[in-house]
């Protein structure tokens, strides 16, 4: 960090009672990391005035860890600035884990695009997905046990899941149509868009599709 930024938050910690201005300090250092890797210094601004916000008398943000707090603040952020709208850049589709503390999310690298996986107890950020091909969408299970997403990796978009931890990559559409978008319901269905109506319709473009309906599958996975 330097001194600039030094500045810059001890100017705010002023605004912050002395009872919460460590938590502070530990939030805006938990939310500058992750913009300055998958975001952007607008956000990482927006971030630090949120903290202000959140470090107030009587607010209850000293309790608990402050990795959650962090990635709340990120979450709540991206929600209300169309973080997942595409035409946006920076760009980021995320989904909480339904159970625990995780939140899985796609962002692009270079050319390609990648599905990560943080681990808000820990703050700790693993990429799940690798090699030179777009991989978006992720999509919990409802027992939380896997993620559906969406991948261009034999050369049309196709619907994948895996394991949490990237591994047992399934294949669950293939053939001449694209997939995309998934979600999983809670009967176990996941529902995606597909141009199977009119496999012809090439996507050149995996948020501009020439024709496209609403499908569904049950997914069949390895024990």
């Amino acid at each position: 960090m330097d001194r600039q930024m030094d500045d810059d938050i001890r100017k705010m910690t002023a605004d912050v009672p002395k009872a919460y201005a460590a938590r502070f300090v530990d939030l805006v250092g938990l939310t500058d990391a992750f913009c300055d890797a998958h975001l952007n210094a607008e956000y990482k601004g927006l971030c630090r005035e949120m903290a202000v916000a959140v470090c107030q008398k009587g607010s209850p943000v000293l309790k608990g860890k402050a990795t959650g707090w962090a990635a709340g603040i990120v979450y709540a952020l991206g929600r209300v600035n169309f973080l997942g709208d595409p035409s946006q850049t920076p760009h980021m589709k995320s989904t909480w884990h339904p159970k625990e503390n995780l939140i899985a999310f796609n962002r692009g690298m270079g050319q390609f695009c990648h599905i990560f996986l943080i681990d808000l107890n820990s703050g700790q950020v693993t990429q799940l997905t690798t090699g030179e091909a777009m991989n978006a969408f992720p999509a919990w299970s409802p027992d939380g046990e896997w993620l559906a997403f969406a991948s261009n990796r034999d050369g049309k978009w196709h619907l994948y899941a895996m394991k949490p931890d990237g591994s047992s990559i399934t294949q669950l559409t293939k053939g001449e149509t694209e997939e995309c978008t998934p979600e999983w319901s809670s009967d176990g269905w996941i529902y995606f868009c597909s141009n199977a109506g009119s496999p012809t319709a090439t996507v050149t473009n995996r948020w501009e599709w020439p024709y496209s309906d609403i499908w569904r599958l049950k997914p069949v996975l390895p024990e």
